[in-house]
Parts: C-alpha cells; structure tokens; sequence
C-alpha cells in the first residue's frame, strides 16, 4: 500500500494500475495475507469490509549460522575490501527515494557543520524507476558538501558482505518513509542487531526495542546520531527458534483454512 501513503512517487497511470488491481485481486481471494498489522490497516481503509478473510502472517528472516563465526579477521577483510573506517553506521537498503537516504545525509551535513565526523556506509541497487535522478541528486549532495569521507556509496555487494556489514556497524539504519515488513530490520532482529529507524507505525511493530527519529525531520536523526551508544539487544537463538516456529505453525492454520473453506464449498 505504498502508492496510497506516497502517492507522489508513483505516475498516474501506474496509481491507477495499483488501485484497480490491487482491488480486483483482494475481491477474488479466498484469503488475504497481509504482513503486519499496520498493513491490516491500510486494507481497511483501501478495501473496507474485506479485512474480514485477511490474516497477518510475519515472515521472519532466517540468519547463515556463519553471522556467529565472524571475528576481527573478517572485519579486516571487510574494512580492506569496501575502504571503510571503524565506527560506521551501516544502510543497507536500495536507493530508491522512498528509503529517503537523503535525509541520513542532511543529518551527517549537520553534525559536520557542528564538527562532528560520522562515517555511513549505503549499500544497494543505484536505480529506481519511478525517479532516475534520485541517485544523481543523492551523490551530488555529497559532492557539494564536501561529505565524501563520511558517506561510502558501495552500490550491490555480495550478500554474504551485508551480514559482515550488519555485524561490524555500529547500528544499522533503516530511514526509510514506507515499508510492508522489513527484510532490512527482520534480518538485523534476527540475529539480535541494534537499529535506528524511522518513526514509521509498522517499524514500532517490528522491532520497538529499537531507536526511533522523526522520518521528516534530520534534526531528529542527528540528534540521535550525535551521542549514539547502544548495545547488542539480546535476541538468542532460541528466541528466533520459537519465532520461526510461531511463524510456520501460523502459515499452517492459515493454510488449513484456505484448503477447507474450498473442500466445503
């Protein structure tokens, strides 16, 4: 339900895709399967009456045991791979302009002017559809305000890399002005790493025990960013296991219950 929060991002003809699509696909399921209860709300309020046969289903990320195995060699090998500094703050999100990098920059832009270094690492597809100046507008505010050394634009990197990335960062970031259910930070809660995010209603549903700022505001990201120190929030493996488990048993009933209502009818 993007287009409908920001339908700004989207053209005319494809806003008139989604809506209609979108409607016609809702109407002819026997169940709909949204990812948050933030997402049930949007259902509501897009197709009312029909949040009746939805279930909310949370996906949950399932980490390489080898996140666990990683030491100060890999951080080295990482550190030499990417040309990054300790300390750094990781984004690994695309760049397409509803994950809103830019106002990460405009808050490094203003610790900078108050003499405060932080260093950022962006990792991610360089290209959205919907706006193909994005990137170049993103780069050229680096450029222009002499943030080069705070802020690394890695483009794609080996998946295996993210994890190293995640691992090592002093928090991950995830900024972004919509999200469904966040790879991004289901990753990170699966293996227990601390997040910044967005004041965005379904981020608070997905990982409150992590720190929040004013989406529209980089007074409110830099603020937090100035003084950030958090530890490692203790989400075992066991923790993910019974997660995991409370997510297949939910797709089975789920499952059970698309299969019956067709068997009865």
């Amino acid at each position: 339900f993007q287009h409908i929060h920001l339908p700004q991002m989207f053209s005319k003809k494809e806003l008139s895709y989604r809506n209609k699509k979108y409607l016609e696909i809702i109407k002819q399921s026997d169940t709909i399967v949204v990812s948050s209860q933030d997402s049930l709300k949007d259902l509501k309020k897009f197709a009312p009456g029909y949040e009746k046969k939805s279930k909310i289903l949370r996906f949950v990320s399932q980490p390489d045991d080898s996140y666990y195995q990683l030491d100060e060699s890999d951080k080295d090998r990482l550190k030499e791979k990417y040309n990054i500094e300790d300390n750094f703050f990781y984004i690994p999100n695309q760049l397409w302009k509803h994950k809103n990098h830019m106002l990460v920059f405009e808050a490094v832009n203003l610790l900078k002017k108050d003499n405060i270094e932080i260093s950022i690492v962006c990792s991610g597809y360089q290209d959205d559809y919907r706006n193909k100046s994005y990137v170049h507008e993103l780069k050229s505010f680096i450029e222009k305000n002499k943030l080069n050394h705070n802020i690394k634009l890695l483009g794609l990197v080996d998946y295996k890399d993210v994890f190293t990335l995640i691992k090592f960062s002093k928090a991950v970031i995830n900024p972004s002005l919509f999200e469904g259910w966040s790879s991004t930070v289901e990753e990170c809660k699966s293996v227990g790493k601390n997040m910044i995010l967005s004041d965005l209603g379904v981020h608070k549903e997905q990982y409150p025990e992590a720190t929040f700022f004013d989406r529209y505001n980089a007074l409110s990201l830099k603020n937090v960013l100035k003084n950030y120190s958090h530890e490692t929030i203790n989400y075992s493996k066991k923790v993910l296991s019974e997660r995991t488990k409370e997510f297949a048993d939910n797709y089975v009933e789920i499952a059970k219950e698309v299969i019956q209502t067709n068997l009865n009818k």
